[in-house]
């Protein structure tokens, strides 16, 4: 199926336009207040010390601004692309040109554009002032190529809308069999498709599939885009006028683009236009109650030119911004949720606490979870309508994470979103921004009264979002938290059952094994004899310790915690670089003893450490399986041996003495059992110990590996046997008496005894 890229959406460009006509110098009744806060009065509220008229303009400024900021907030890396425009007596465009860099137009530099914009003048003649001219304006930013556009055509130059032989868009391909009979093959080309390999159905098929793209994408780039006109006018037929304008510029823009064949320009493919008519504020205790207007939104699709108009009548202040926030949530597929429940202090009673609650804006993908677990269908609970009745909210609810909580307890997070909030400048979004991003602090957002089939995922808690940030950035992050019937605690997620075992070796170890115990055949006319008790030896010693099951090891379930050791030290030789890279790591490990953080945050399948394991507890198991690892390569070179005795001298760990490398460590890591051979006085019978094959393997020698892996099974499960108590206290030559109060004179009462005893 046929991918397209974000350049080839709506949401890739959008053009703002600002009417700076006479009427944008009213009054918008939208009073500013101001507050200064005396630091003699503790407690008091601040006091109210008068109030900054706003215009028309101001509003229409301040939501330019706004839109600007949330579409920066969420999509930092510059993949929406804004542009502004002011219409006066003439257009004129406050932004050049696309940026180049994929780089969204900074808060600085929009500052300084609109700076250069003198406010609106009441007394200016109506007449010569008209926002068409900032339209035609904001058509021809459409039609330009932004850098992402000029990207896709140079790396796939089958976008290209300028070729000559299909320079009528998808209509001359698809009419013309010559032209069409081109592209078949052209399209099979880039996709690496022999015709001749392919049957009769089969290209019927393709050729069919070719069609389609041809009548629905083209093989072109298509150019999609909006456009967002801040006016104000009185009567209805005005929008109506704008409409038919914009229809008669778009059409004629398109004519020119596609007969002056240029290169920098795209025909408009699809058009979104949203009219925001913007009056001064209503207040009822001024004019009356019953009689407020309230957002009046209509929408005109035009089919054949594919425009799409939608008409916002608002009133500046609230109004407004609930309209940039309806139009942002369109443009961009965005989603509302409301933060409920965060409690505040209020200076006027620092001792109570009030609840407030914060709007946030992000992408949609983060209500995924919650549509398909059937939370957000009509009616649900969770779905709050807005003030005007735009859109819709959906409420959770704050949820402190507690400090005794392991990290290793909390859900499985899926998925990571840019959050911004609805209305920056609200005191509630200044506290909850600060308290997130300034003091690295998370929130927990919880499910009230989930359904009863939807099990809770934390501490009898329905968490569905949590609420950070990006340090690198400073950005506010809103993430997805596993939940439902696919999701269980401790960070894991339900498997499908699947046919057959999945097996839980050590990988790590495996390998190295094979790589250190590879063999290399001997020339044929050579006469030195084969080193097997030599390699026979090496293999015992690198076996020594040797866990083939991850559930027998803790270090090899995350080696790159213990590397360069698990890496340099079953090489045979060191040189003083990897000695050097040994002791740094030894150092190192010995520093963290007194570390706050673990190894490892995961659940390990471990028999050696307990499900919820401490730092101390993985860092001895870690301590004691390092030390077996090391001492299986003591005998490689003195190198070895110094690393190995190094390591068990600062962790009080025995050392390896010279005389000890002559014994060869069993393949099994178990030491072997005691020699019961020397209990000739015991009355006990001996264990029977069965006899593993010559540990030197002469020439021409055959080996039965069955009886091999045997005894080695054999001397596994005779390590785990415990002799006698009283024998292991007295050892072996002052063996203590099994039964001793046992009376053995013969008893004088039974007559057969003093015949010679009971006879069978």
């Amino acid at each position: 199926m046929y991918q397209k890229n974000i350049g080839e959406e709506a949401c890739h460009k959008t053009v703002i336009v600002l009417d700076r006509g006479p009427k944008f110098a009213e009054d918008s009744q939208c009073d500013l207040p101001i507050h200064i806060k005396d630091e003699t009065t503790q407690g008091q509220p601040p006091e109210h010390m008068g109030t900054i008229k706003k215009t028309l303009w101001n509003c229409s400024i301040e939501a330019a601004l706004e839109f600007h900021r949330v579409v920066t907030d969420l999509f930092p890396n510059g993949s929406r692309q804004l542009r502004f425009v002011m219409s006066d007596f003439v257009g004129r465009a406050l932004t050049k040109s696309w940026a180049e860099t994929n780089d969204l137009i900074s808060y600085e530099e929009l500052i300084d554009a609109l700076s250069t914009c003198d406010v609106p003048n009441p007394k200016s003649d109506a007449t010569s002032f008209s926002v068409l001219t900032g339209i035609a304006l904001g058509l021809e930013a459409i039609s330009e190529q932004s850098s992402l556009q000029k990207n896709i055509i140079n790396m796939d130059p089958t976008k290209r809308r300028h070729n000559k032989k299909r320079r009528n868009t998808t209509r001359a391909i698809s009419n013309d069999p010559t032209t069409f009979k081109e592209e078949v093959e052209y399209w099979r080309h880039t996709k690496r498709i022999d015709p001749k390999t392919l049957s009769r159905n089969q290209r019927l098929h393709e050729d069919g599939e070719l069609a389609e793209k041809s009548k629905s994408d083209g093989l072109i780039l298509t150019n999609k885009g909006n456009i967002i006109v801040f006016t104000s006018f009185n009567k209805p037929n005005d929008f109506n006028v704008i409409i038919s304008d914009l229809l008669e510029k778009v059409k004629s823009q398109n004519q020119m683009v596609e007969s002056l064949v240029d290169a920098n320009r795209l025909p408009i493919d699809e058009l979104f236009v949203y009219i925001v008519n913007i009056s001064p504020n209503f207040h009822p205790e001024k004019y009356g109650k019953g009689n407020e207007p309230s957002i009046v939104i209509e929408d005109l699709d035009i089919p054949p030119q594919k425009v799409k108009a939608t008409l916002f009548n608002c009133q500046a202040g609230d109004e407004l911004n609930s309209v940039i926030l309806k139009i942002l949530l369109d443009i961009y597929d965005l989603v509302s949720t409301t933060v409920s429940g965060i409690p505040m202090k209020e200076e006027s009673n620092p001792g109570a606490s009030i609840s407030y609650d914060v709007e946030l804006l992000h992408r949609r993908e983060s209500h995924l979870l919650l549509k398909t677990c059937g939370l957000l269908e009509k009616g649900s609970q969770l779905i709050a309508r807005k003030d005007h009745g735009n859109f819709d909210t959906v409420k959770l609810k704050w949820l402190s994470p507690s400090q005794k909580l392991k990290s290793e307890m909390f859900p499985l997070l899926l998925d990571s979103f840019p959050a911004t909030p609805a209305y920056v400048n609200s005191r509630e979004a200044v506290c909850l921004t600060s308290f997130i991003v300034n003091n690295n602090k998370n929130v927990m957002l919880k499910i009230e009264n989930p359904p009863e089939t939807i099990e809770p995922n934390l501490c009898g808690n329905l968490i569905s979002h949590y609420i950070t940030h990006e340090e690198a950035t400073g950005v506010m992050l809103i993430q997805t938290v596993a939940f439902g019937p696919n999701a269980t605690l401790y960070g894991k997620l339900k498997q499908q059952e699947k046919e057959g075992i999945k097996p839980n070796l050590n990988y790590t170890s495996f390998n190295q094994l094979m790589k250190s115990m590879g063999t290399i055949p001997e020339s044929i006319d050579s006469d030195t004899e084969p080193a097997i008790e030599e390699n026979f030896e090496k293999a015992k010693r690198s076996t020594s310790y040797f866990p083939a099951s991850l559930k027998d090891t803790f270090i090899f379930n995350i080696p790159e915690k213990f590397e360069p050791l698990l890496t340099l030290i079953p090489k045979s030789e060191l040189t003083l670089e990897e000695l050097e890279k040994c002791r740094k790591w030894i150092y190192s490990f010995i520093g963290s003893k007194n570390g706050s953080e673990p190894f490892t945050h995961k659940i390990l399948d471990c028999n050696l450490l307990k499900r919820t394991s401490t730092r101390d507890e993985q860092f001895r198991v870690a301590a004691d399986e390092m030390y077996k690892f090391l001492r299986n390569f003591v005998k490689n070179s003195p190198k070895h041996l110094e690393i190995c005795n190094l390591f068990a001298k600062l962790l009080n760990f025995k050392e390896v003495s010279p005389h000890e490398l002559e014994i060869v460590p069993s393949l099994t890591g178990s030491e072997s059992p005691r020699n019961r051979d020397q209990r000739s006085s015991s009355p006990l019978a001996k264990r029977s110990k069965k006899l593993a094959p010559s540990q030197i393997w002469g020439k021409n020698e055959v080996i039965n590996l069955y009886e091999y892996f045997n005894d080695l099974y054999e001397k596994e499960h005779n390590a785990k046997w415990r002799d006698f108590v009283g024998r292991e206290k007295a050892g072996d030559k002052n063996p203590a008496p099994l039964y001793p109060n046992l009376n053995l004179t013969p008893a004088t009462s039974d007559p057969r005894l003093n015949r010679g005893g009971i006879s069978g």
